[in-house]
């Protein structure tokens, strides 16, 4: 059973709340964090066509994940990132051409057109810097104009 999300509205000088609870998420090993921009006003957001699913770009709506791996027994599962995005192919050599690779501890299992980018991260990644290159990387493929706030919507398993 999921618990009705939460959501706090932050920017690049205000992610403390953020950081906070996704420590306490890494610890508890529940839930997950979808981070998305806060739009300018007037500004509609994106929405996928019926047929979007067949183009050869990705989902017009930007939206990173973030998901602690979960405890399975006396195994853990790796802590995974994800960024949906529609800035076509090559998302990640284009960040870093431009400066933005992706942490050298991360291992990228998916950089797709149309399905996004997706990573395992180190368990001791310091989740500050996870948030920070997110919301980074989100910002720099951005295909709609952005306020320099961000909604992290946070998620629980637990009832």
């Amino acid at each position: 059973m999921t618990s009705i999300p939460d959501e706090v509205v932050f920017g690049a000088d205000d992610r403390g709340e953020v950081v906070a609870r996704m420590r306490r998420m890494a610890v508890d090993r529940d839930g997950w964090v979808n981070i998305e921009p806060v739009l300018p006003e007037g500004v509609e957001p994106p929405r996928q066509g019926l047929l979007g699913f067949m183009g050869a770009r990705g989902p017009e709506a930007l939206l990173a994940t973030w998901v602690p791996g979960k405890r399975r027994g006396d195994d853990i599962e790796p802590t995974t990132v994800g960024l949906q995005h529609s800035a076509g192919t090559r998302v990640l050599v284009r960040l870093a051409e431009s400066g933005l690779p992706v942490p050298e501890h991360w291992r990228v299992t998916q950089d797709h057109r149309a399905r996004g980018v997706v990573a395992m991260v180190d368990d001791d990644a310091d989740v500050e810097e996870v948030l920070a290159w997110l919301v980074e990387a989100a910002r720099r493929v951005a295909t709609t104009p952005l306020t320099g706030r961000w909604r992290a919507t946070f998620y629980s398993q637990r009832a």
